[in-house]
């Protein structure tokens, strides 16, 4: 109970951690049984739905939304423990956080667009030598 009302399907589904998608969503690892198991995992969280309609501006294939999140889920616990991203596809994750962030809403690439200072630095970035 939140604010005096019972929290709803929605609320719940609004305050899952961002760990708990990567691991619902299927991945190209995922064995058939995984699979299956990740797909029972969500039909629990969601009803009878698939990534696509919780998710419903995906344009690609439920795997490559999986591999997207366990890929940004990555980067994230590499930048909490200040482990170095030097040889980190970083292009990679930008593209990545993109088309994740546009699978929920259309304008929310553009709004990161606007706020991320990744581009510049990247583009700054000496290269190193081999």
């Amino acid at each position: 109970m939140r604010g005096g009302r019972i929290a709803n399907h929605d609320d719940v589904v609004a305050h899952l951690m961002f760990g708990t998608w990567r691991f619902l969503l299927p991945t190209s690892l995922s064995t058939r049984a995984h699979a299956a198991q990740r797909a029972a995992l969500f039909d629990q969280a969601f009803g009878p739905a698939s990534p696509l309609l919780a998710l419903p501006h995906w344009e690609f294939a439920p795997v490559h939304l999986g591999r997207d999140v366990a890929e940004l889920h990555l980067l994230r616990n590499r930048v909490s423990h200040h482990e170095p991203l030097l040889r980190t596809n970083l292009t990679g994750n930008l593209s990545a956080a993109r088309r994740v962030l546009g699978a929920i809403d259309p304008a929310l690439p553009g709004w990161l667009h606007d706020l991320e200072q990744l581009t510049a630095v990247i583009a700054s970035r000496p290269v190193a030598p081999r």
